[in-house]
């Protein structure tokens, strides 16, 4: 026998009634705070473009090509803004804060305020995360510096090296993350790029192995293991190097664009003590190594206008060769000739001469002063 409203009592109808009402009820303060998370997430949104998801008329919101010259209409560009100034050639070089570099392997423990001074910490960078090797921590930090620096000089904030943080804020218009260094406050900084022009600069490649390492490396820096302090009992204080804060995918041509949020470490002492290198510089050096890229990282350190002399015991604790050179001295001295060869073929140095001095083998670099410093701005967008 079915039931039905007739067949019920006056209280039986009046609790189903009220039930209705409550259903109701929710599902309004539900819409209402869907709306209020689409408003906090996509603050530039109309009201109508804001809609909750039984709208019939949705608005897709769609970032601008940032990459192309060509001027394209955009359907809505409210979310990711214009991207008009990061249309804009970038220079022939790239600076990067000698600051990263050389405390890659020593951070100062300023950046962690409640350690004690007095104490010895062992300093780790790089999380081992879904095969994540250090080789391509290097690779994608230095590509990540690379844009970092090309957008701010594009945004036209090449002093303070923050990418697309304007005025001390992030895109969405928080406050960007200030951070206390050697006695100075510094911004954190901000980028957005291409997922396929990032694996390019730091793998020389597009292709779908490349593009999966790179955001590999990318989910490893965004891991709070990613900076690591250690002191001698153990105790350990991590932090996070970047910060991914969303990404858009295009199904059409398969592009994926990340928003990518940078520790102040990576914006530090651009305008005042840096090396300068040629764009996509890693794509010119062959086939990476250790080696490699700690030799390009020392040499883009020195003065250039004199030599730069190195015996050879120094030059290979410098580029990490030296233990390995105890056990096989003949491969490791053909490891570092052919380093330091792809530094001539890349255009760093113009020449190097290998000499005996004092007992031990002694390399004179002849550094080229115009290495990176080509005063027409470049177009290094990949299509």
């Amino acid at each position: 026998m079915k039931g039905t409203r007739k067949n019920l009592t006056n209280e039986q109808k009046a609790a189903i009634d009220m039930k209705i009402k409550k259903s109701n009820q929710q599902e309004e303060t539900v819409g209402k705070q869907v709306s209020k998370i689409t408003k906090s997430l996509f603050p530039s949104l109309s009201t109508d473009e804001a809609k909750s998801s039984d709208s019939k008329q949705q608005t897709k919101p769609v970032p601008p090509d940032f990459w192309s010259s060509k001027d394209k209409e955009i359907a809505d560009t409210k979310v990711w803004g214009d991207g008009r100034e990061l249309q804009k050639p970038v220079p022939a070089g790239a600076k990067y804060g000698r600051f990263f570099d050389v405390k890659r392997k020593e951070i100062e423990p300023t950046l962690f305020p409640d350690l004690d001074k007095k104490e010895k910490y062992e300093i780790i960078i790089g999380s081992k995360k879904d095969g994540v090797k250090p080789l391509d921590v290097k690779r994608v930090g230095f590509a990540l510096r690379e844009a970092l620096y090309n957008q701010s000089y594009q945004t036209g904030h090449a002093k303070d090296n923050t990418g697309i943080v304007a005025d001390g804020k992030f895109t969405d218009g928080t406050n960007a993350q200030v951070v206390t260094i050697d006695g100075k406050q510094y911004n954190s900084g901000e980028v957005r790029v291409k997922l396929s022009d990032l694996a390019y600069s730091a793998y020389g490649r597009t292709d779908g192995y490349s593009r999966i390492k790179t955001e590999k490396t990318l989910q490893a820096l965004n891991d709070p293991h990613s900076l690591i302090i250690k002191d001698s009992a153990g105790n350990c204080i991590g932090r996070s190097l970047l910060h991914l804060e969303g990404f858009y995918y295009d199904a059409k041509t398969g592009a994926k664009v990340y928003d990518i949020r940078l520790h102040p470490i990576w914006t530090k002492d651009v305008a005042t003590n840096f090396a300068l290198h040629k764009q996509k510089v890693l794509t010119l050096i062959g086939r990476l190594t250790d080696a490699k890229f700690e030799l390009l990282n020392l040499l883009g350190q020195q003065d250039r206008r004199k030599p730069c002399i190195r015996y050879i015991g120094t030059l290979l604790r410098e580029i990490g060769l030296y233990e390995i050179y105890k056990e096989q001295k003949t491969r490791t001295q053909k490891q570092l000739r052919d380093a330091i060869n792809s530094m001539v073929n890349c255009g760093l140095l113009l020449s190097y001469k290998e000499e005996k001095a004092n007992g031990t083998i002694r390399f004179v670099f002849h550094l080229n002063p115009d290495y990176g410093k080509q005063e027409q701005p470049t177009d290094t967008k990949r299509e």
